[in-house]
């Protein structure tokens, strides 16, 4: 939300009519608080692997209510490029030498993928229902709301953590992250030279 409102002022400024500020609202609830709020609540409750092969589940979701409301029609193509997308993610995921014992010492719990799946169709709604409107305004104004309000939402959800965050040690952190990358540029910089 911060850096989205420090990058909007250096942009010219983008008044937003009233009633676009209650759909930037709903699509702040889909695309951020119900898809990242039940995501992160259901990988909690569930194993890694189920959350990663229910996450592949979204463009179908997608595809589905495109066709229910916006009239999209279901074509081959469509459904094969999804089925093999998730064939791919799925081998990627059910693939790995670690997948079975990671599934072996996980818990699965039904609740958790019910959480992670409605996240899925959370995103996918607000894909669909937002397709046309994303254009009206730029992606910085509407990510700007749609942070902002996610994070009044999430607020009273998030305060205890907020307040017990060192701030403080994640500054000094950052710091030495940049020194780091600045150097390791430098770095290249004078690899390429030579």
């Amino acid at each position: 939300m911060v850096l989205f409102w420090a990058a909007s002022l250096f942009r010219k400024p983008e008044k937003v009519e009233p009633k676009d500020m209650v759909r930037l609202f709903v699509a702040s609830l889909l695309a951020i608080v119900f898809n990242q709020g039940l995501y992160v609540f259901g990988v909690s409750l569930t194993s890694p692997a189920d959350a990663s092969i229910i996450a592949t589940s979204m463009p179908l979701w997608a595809m589905i209510l495109a066709a229910f409301f916006l009239k999209e029609p279901i074509t081959g193509k469509k459904v094969g490029g999804i089925a093999f997308g998730a064939g791919g993610a799925l081998l990627l995921i059910l693939g790995g030498s670690h997948a079975a014992a990671a599934a072996a010492g996980s818990t699965t719990n039904i609740g958790g993928d019910l959480l992670i799946l409605f996240a899925q169709l959370s995103y996918a709604s607000y894909i669909v229902l937002y397709k046309n409107f994303v254009s009206k305004y730029s992606i910085f104004t509407i990510m700007k709301w749609m942070f902002t309000y996610a994070f009044i939402c999430l607020l009273p959800f998030s305060y205890h953590d907020l307040i017990a965050t060192d701030w403080a040690g994640l500054l000094i952190f950052t710091g030495v992250w940049l020194v780091t990358a600045s150097k390791s540029r430098a770095q290249m910089e004078r690899e390429k030279a030579s």
